[in-house]
């Protein structure tokens, strides 16, 4: 299993042991039935333990929800099971347990969220930071807001393929970058002309490029795949134009997702996104996409 900190650690302890109690207290006050529900979260401790640790650190991440640390959480159940044999046993429990996992794990972020203390400082300014080759990393650039600081991330994962994540943090530096016009929406991704050496008299004004509106649908894979043994992201093209006037059915998406998953062997535990992201293709080439227009159509984790 994944190690914590001793502070990460005391806090998942705190949250956990309010959640028995709870448990504990809207139970029967058989003594037979108090006696095997203490038994059963004794039995489960340290999996209990390692969830709640998940939704300690998930709470103080920004864009993290419940359903993050529960899916991170599955994914190191199942990545640290011994034999073939017991991540089937793992991969059963979580399944069978589903609906009770999620209910625990939505009780325990709340009592993480009332644990955390209030923020005190007010940020100057907000920086992207970019998740590649297996650390995060950022720059120099400065934005007045969080939203700002997503917007630029976003749009530096469009541009690197190594990028697997982004987020934006606070900072005790200054703003340094100008703020984003309220009504701006696209970024243009564009390779400049060389310069011409014909005078601008002789030179012939360029017909305006026809654009195209189309939809391109992409799995994310977040996991192992392959001969690879740690966790890793990857973003495939399930299909790359597609009429926004026709979309594609969901089932049509999901089977070309098993036939992808297959293809590239993904092992089990993956968590598995189906993206749907608009776009716009000019007759020259450049791609213009819409800022945070990506709408997730499915998700699941792959048993």
């Amino acid at each position: 299993m994944t190690t914590f900190d001793e502070a990460t650690k005391q806090r998942a302890k705190s949250i956990l042991q309010r959640l028995r109690e709870e448990s504990a207290a809207r139970s029967s006050d058989d003594p037979v039935k108090q006696t095997q529900l203490a038994a059963y979260w004794l039995s489960r401790d340290g999996l209990f333990r390692q969830l709640a640790c998940r939704v300690v650190l998930a709470v103080q991440t920004p864009n993290s929800n419940a359903k993050d640390s529960l899916n991170d959480f599955a994914i190191d159940v199942l990545k640290n099971a011994k034999t073939d044999t017991q991540r089937q046993e793992f991969a059963s429990w979580l399944n069978r347990r589903e609906k009770f996992l999620k209910t625990i794990t939505a009780r325990l972020w709340q009592f993480a969220i009332e644990q955390a203390p209030p923020s005190e400082v007010v940020p100057r300014s907000f920086k992207y930071e970019v998740l590649a080759h297996g650390g995060w990393a950022g720059n120099a650039q400065r934005y007045q807001t969080k939203e700002e600081a997503l917007h630029a991330g976003l749009a530096l994962s469009r541009r690197w393929t190594a990028v697997e994540d982004y987020r934006a943090v606070p900072s005790d530096d200054l703003p340094n970058q100008p703020a984003l016009a309220p009504d701006a929406k696209v970024i243009v991704l564009q390779v400049p002309s060389p310069i011409s050496s014909v005078p601008p008299a002789q030179q012939k004004v360029p017909a305006q490029p026809t654009e195209e509106n189309v939809l391109r649908y992409s799995l994310h894979i977040r996991g192992r795949w392959g001969r690879k043994r740690t966790d890793d992201f990857l973003s495939v093209d399930l299909v790359k134009r597609v009429d926004p006037k026709a979309p594609w059915a969901l089932a049509t998406l999901q089977t070309m997702m098993a036939n992808k998953v297959r293809e590239l062997n993904v092992k089990p535990g993956a968590k598995l996104r189906i993206v749907e992201s608009p776009m716009t293709i000019s007759s020259d080439g450049i791609e213009r996409f819409y800022l945070l227009s990506d709408k997730t159509l499915h998700e699941e984790v792959l048993k």
